[in-house]
């Protein structure tokens, strides 16, 4: 019985206590580098802080035309406030984003890589408690001629 006891407290309380603030997604869009356009996609986990800010990294994946390939890997925090919703039931709010990472942008035989900056803003839908719908886009900032913009739909899951 003692080691069920401890179990619990070792295993399942950190579990209970941290699982309302991970969160999980993916998004997929258009891209666009110049005039050469795309679609993209990313995949991101989240940590809340608070009701209001997280910290997360985030991966993105894109082919454009030409040949043209952008990844980019970053970290990132978000800050929003449901509160200060566009509805009176808290159910659509926005949300910035600034991130700091990797960028690299392939095409054919040449490639480059770069440290980037990245700015956006999420219009964020609360489906339920668990499950968050929006549209988001940003600029991923670097030493490139041409700086990436990206125009995502995004689904997040929140544990």
């Amino acid at each position: 019985m003692k080691s069920i006891k401890i179990f619990i407290v070792i295993v399942l309380f950190p579990i209970g206590l941290f699982a309302q603030k991970f969160s999980a997604g993916v998004s997929a869009g258009l891209i666009s580098v110049d005039e050469n356009n795309g679609f993209n996609g990313n995949i991101y986990v989240a940590y809340y802080l608070n009701d209001k800010i997280s910290l997360g990294t985030d991966a993105l994946l894109s082919e454009g035309e030409s040949d043209l390939k952008t990844n980019a890997f970053l970290a990132y925090v978000e800050a929003g406030n449901p509160t200060w919703s566009l509805d009176n039931k808290n159910i659509v709010y926005f949300s910035g984003m600034l991130g700091l990472g990797y960028i690299e942008e392939k095409i054919t035989n040449y490639k480059e890589d770069a440290f980037t900056f990245y700015a956006g803003t999420k219009i964020n839908i609360n489906l339920n408690p668990k499950f968050v719908f929006g549209i988001k886009s940003g600029i991923y900032l670097s030493k490139f001629d041409k700086d990436p913009i990206i125009a995502n739909l995004f689904f997040t899951y929140k544990f």
